[in-house]
């Protein structure tokens, strides 16, 4: 196993690819809290770790994302 570590993620290995990922701004609103996710992207290269303490929105921020997830593939079969 082999790991690079960037600056960025446009830095990659002459003729190696990447899969690009993209989600959208997000807002989460429930009983008093309020989760805001600035759009952003990543690649499939990456290890993203999300760290933070007890219920600031890590879990909730996963969610958000696996619902985007599922979104895509139901729609994108028709």
């Amino acid at each position: 196993m082999a790991y690079q570590v960037t600056e960025s993620a446009e830095e990659t290995t002459e003729g190696e690819t990447y899969q690009s990922y993209k989600y959208p701004t997000m807002i989460k609103t429930s009983s008093g809290f309020k989760l805001s996710v600035m759009k952003g992207s990543f690649n499939d290269s990456q290890i993203i770790v999300l760290l933070g303490e007890n219920g600031t929105g890590k879990t909730t921020f996963i969610r958000m994302l696996v619902y985007l997830l599922v979104l895509h593939i139901c729609f994108s079969s028709y």
